[in-house]
């Protein structure tokens, strides 16, 4: 068999005579699975024979791409906890690959020490089954559920283009103070407009650019996410679209201006110090570690929002826009 796109095939060398057979039937077994459905259309799993030249042979198939990689399994995986299978592929990054034969190759051990000691391994799985936690949120005498996960990701995803935004469109308004310089264009402004009004001029005039293109950037998201998570929704028979508070929104972009003139203020006057662009490298420094700085704390922050850290964190001026989005997305403060 070939290994072309996305399928993975796989082969299992199974010293003990037990174990291969046994992951191949689970993995059949739980095809009703949504997410066993994934694996099983793009992963095949095959037992072999332990012998001299079976390892060379599958060893230069995977070199040659022909097969994804393949599993040995000692003779005394069952018998011995200390005992280690190993996965050899191509590409160790294959996080499909290896999480289908570990998962495999875990549950069939662990059938095989239960069938060895007299228990049923199909009565611990009916005992598991049917174990389910549900997380609810509490806030303003109302529950919802909510796993957290929404707002972690919400949380990440706003501040990563927040950051982003402030770093590529504040570079850009101090290049621009330094090809102005260079070139004297700002003396010209400066006879016409008075400073304050040159830097305001110049500030709104970015901060407009990167409002329309971010608001494009988060409509296009709003939409191929709905479309997707309905279609997930349909899919699953269940409702998995998250309920996210439209005032979530209006924060975003209060914060983004607001943070937006901070910084690009402060790379401005960057700018402005520098006589060329090779010399600005090392002057911007402390505004980037202004902004890398909270972005290291921001986990701390959505774990624990109301902690006297994170409030006082997150109400430095330089740190809120960042750390306070992170606080709004998991438990907006008063």
């Amino acid at each position: 068999a070939s290994n072309t796109g996305d399928v993975r095939h796989l082969v299992v060398i199974d010293s003990t005579g037990r174990l291969a057979q046994s992951m191949i039937a689970q993995s059949r077994d739980t095809a009703s699975d949504f997410l066993s459905k994934q694996f099983s259309s793009k992963v095949t799993l095959e037992s072999v024979l332990p012998g001299p030249n079976v390892k060379d042979s599958l060893a230069k198939l995977v070199e040659a791409k022909a097969l994804t990689g393949y599993m040995t399994i000692p003779a005394n995986a069952i018998n011995d906890s200390a005992s280690s299978a190993q996965i050899k592929l191509h590409n160790p990054s294959d996080f499909t690959a290896v999480s289908f034969l570990k998962d495999s190759y875990l549950s069939a051990v662990r059938d095989a020490k239960l069938g060895a000691r007299g228990i049923d391994p199909k009565m611990v799985t009916n005992v598991e089954s049917g174990v389910r936690v549900e997380t609810v949120k509490l806030e303003a005498g109302s529950e919802k559920k909510d796993s957290g996960d929404t707002g972690m990701i919400m949380a990440f995803i706003t501040v990563f283009i927040l950051y982003f935004t402030l770093v590529m469109y504040g570079t850009l308004i101090m290049n621009s103070v330094i090809e102005e310089k260079s070139s004297r264009v700002v003396e010209l402004l400066a006879s016409s407009v008075r400073p304050f009004q040159l830097l305001v001029g110049k500030v709104l005039g970015v901060a407009s650019a990167a409002l329309i293109q971010v608001g494009v950037w988060a409509i296009m998201l709003v939409l191929l996410t709905t479309v997707g998570l309905t279609a997930a929704s349909a899919f699953l028979g269940q409702d998995v679209l998250p309920s996210i508070s439209p005032f979530l929104f209006l924060y975003f972009v209060m914060f983004f201006v607001l943070g937006f003139l901070i910084y690009a203020t402060l790379y401005a006057a960057i700018g402005s110090t520098a006589e060329s662009a090779s010399d600005v490298q090392q002057i911007s420094m402390p505004v980037v570690m202004l902004l890398v700085i909270p972005f290291v704390l921001l986990q701390g922050v959505i774990q624990s929002p109301s902690s006297t850290k994170s409030v006082v964190l997150s109400l430095i001026p330089f740190f809120s826009p960042i750390l306070m989005l992170g606080r709004i997305f998991t438990e907006t403060p008063p």
